[in-house]
C-alpha cells in the first residue's frame, strides 16, 4: 500500500516524527546496555592495584644487520629483541629491554639468526639490571624446539650469561619458550571446536583489536561451571601447554561424558593477545599485569572476559576457575577460604600425587587480598579458584603428564557419587 502526501511539509512532519522517535530509542538501547554493565560487580579487595594504563614502548621490528655478516631480527608475533650489537669478530651483544617498568624480572627474548658464511658464534646476552630467567631453546622451523645443549651454554657467577651457536644461511629461532602466537592459540581453538563438542567464539578484542577467543560447553541443564584461564602472562607457555593437554584429556577420557552432563565448560586460552604477539615480558598493551586487575577491571581484556562469564553462568554458577600460568618450579596457589567444592581440590591434589613418580604437590594457600583470579572466582561464585603454574623447565612429557592428571583428577572428582 502506498501513502500519498500532499504537501512537502506533511513529509518533513512525518520524517522528523521519525528521528525524533529513532533518537529516544537510540537513548533507551544505550541506557540498557548502560544497565547490564553497571550490574557486572566490581569487587575492592584489600591489597588493590593500580591497573589504569601505562605507557609502554614497543620495540622497533627490523632486520639487525652487522657488517653483512650476521643477521637477527624480530619481525614475527613473539618476537623480542631490542639491539643487536657487534663486541668482536665473532660476540655479539643482545639487549632485551621489558615493555615498561616497574615490572616482574622475567626477561623475554625470542629472535631469529643467520650468517653469510658458516661459522661460530657468541651471543652475549644483556638484561639491563635484571637477571636472566629463561633457557635458551633452538627451532629450524619456528615449530618444533629443543634446548639449547648445554656445552654451549656459559654461566657467569653462577647466573646464565651467553651461548654459543654454529650458524648457516638457514636461519635459526631462539627463544626462552616455544613461541606460540595468538593466532596460533585461536587455530588451536577452532581445531578443537571442529570436533564437535565445543564451540569457538570470539567475545570481544583487545586494546590492540586482537581477538579475545573463548571456548564453550554450555547445557542448560548443567548445575555449575568450570572456568579455564591461559597466557594472562605472555612468555609463561609450559602453564598454556599443560591447558592444552588438560583440555584434551577433559574432552577424550572415559568419564567425559558423565563430566559435560553435569557441567560446563568455559576456557579463555589467551587472555592477553597484545602482549603474546609484541612478545612483552608481562604486561597488556595498556602497561598492566592483567592479573592485578580482577577487581575493578580497568583493562578491556579482563572486563569482557569478566563480563561474558556472568552471561553464561547465570543458570549454572561457576565451582572451580583454574588459571595456567609458569614459573621456575611448580606451585599451585589456593584461597585459604572454604568452599562447597574443597573437595575437588583434595582429589585433584592426591590424584597427581599418587600417579606421577616421586610428585609432590606444592600448594601456597592465602588469603583473600588481592585481585587476581583466583580471588575473583571465590568473591564473585563463592567458587575455588586455584592458580597452577608449571615450572619454566618442565620437559615435554612431564608437561603433557601433569596436563592430563590435573584433568583426570578433577573428572573422577567431579563425576563421583556423593
Amino acid at each position: 500500500m502506498f501513502i500519498k502526501f500532499k504537501t512537502s511539509s506533511q513529509i518533513q512532519y512525518i520524517v522528523g516524527k521519525w528521528l525524533r522517535n529513532s533518537f529516544w530509542l537510540v537513548v533507551l538501547l544505550v541506557a540498557c546496555q548502560q544497565k547490564i554493565e553497571q550490574q557486572v560487580p566490581v569487587f575492592h579487595f584489600e591489597d588493590p592495584f593500580d591497573t589504569s594504563d601505562t605507557s609502554v614502548v614497543f620495540q622497533e621490528r627490523k632486520v639487525f644487520d652487522q657488517d653483512s655478516i650476521l643477521f637477527t631480527d624480530n619481525q614475527f608475533d613473539g618476537a623480542r629483541i631490542n639491539d643487536f650489537e657487534r663486541l668482536d669478530d665473532t660476540t655479539f651483544l643482545v639487549t632485551i629491554t621489558p615493555e615498561n617498568e616497574p615490572i616482574n624480572p622475567s626477561p623475554w627474548y625470542a629472535f631469529r639468526v643467520w650468517s653469510k658464511e658458516p661459522g661460530t658464534y657468541y651471543f652475549k646476552m644483556n638484561y639491563g639490571s635484571f637477571r636472566h630467567r629463561y633457557y635458551p631453546m633452538i627451532s629450524s622451523d619456528g615449530e618444533s624446539w629443543v634446548n639449547l645443549d648445554s656445552g654451549l651454554v656459559q654461566y657467569d657467577s653462577g647466573n646464565f650469561s651467553s651461548f654459543k651457536l654454529e650458524l648457516t644461511k638457514d636461519t635459526l629461532w631462539v627463544a626462552g619458550q616455544h613461541v606460540i602466537s595468538s593466532n596460533k592459540v585461536a587455530q588451536w581453538a577452532v581445531d578443537l571446536a571442529r570436533e564437535g563438542r565445543l564451540k569457538f567464539d570470539v567475545i570481544g578484542q583487545s586494546k590492540l583489536g586482537r581477538r579475545l577467543v573463548c571456548l564453550k560447553y554450555l547445557n542448560p541443564n548443567s548445575k555449575g561451571t568450570v572456568v579455564v584461564l591461559s597466557r594472562q602472562h605472555p612468555p609463561e607457555v609450559t602453564g598454556y601447554r599443560a591447558m592444552q593437554f588438560f583440555m584434551d584429556e577433559l574432552l577424550h577420557h572415559e568419564l567425559s561424558d558423565a563430566f559435560f552432563d553435569r557441567y560446563n565448560l568455559l576456557i579463555y586460552p589467551c587472555i592477553n593477545p597484545d602482549g603474546v604477539d609484541h612478545g612483552h615480558w608481562r604486561h597488556s598493551a595498556g602497561g598492566v599485569d592483567l592479573n592485578r586487575d580482577w577487581g575493578e577491571y580497568l583493562q578491556t581484556e579482563v572486563k569482557q572476559v569478566v563480563k561474558d562469564i556472568y552471561k553464561e553462568t547465570s543458570t549454572a554458577p561457576v565451582i572451580l576457575g583454574i588459571d595456567f600460568h609458569s614459573t621456575y618450579r611448580d606451585v599451585f596457589y589456593t584461597n585459604d577460604t572454604i568452599t562447597s567444592y574443597d573437595y575437588v581440590k583434595e582429589d585433584w591434589f592426591s590424584y597427581m600425587e599418587k600417579t606421577i613418580n616421586n610428585y609432590e604437590v606444592n600448594e601456597k594457600s592465602s588469603a583473600i587480598k588481592r585481585p587476581v583470579s583466583k580471588s575473583w572466582f571465590y568473591a564473585a561464585f563463592g567458587a575455588q579458584g586455584i592458580t597452577y603454574e608449571v615450572g619454566d623447565n618442565t620437559i615435554d612429557s612431564l608437561i603433557e603428564l601433569k596436563g592430563r592428571a590435573s584433568a583426570r583428577g578433577i573428572l573422577m572428582s567431579l563425576t563421583k557419587s556423593r
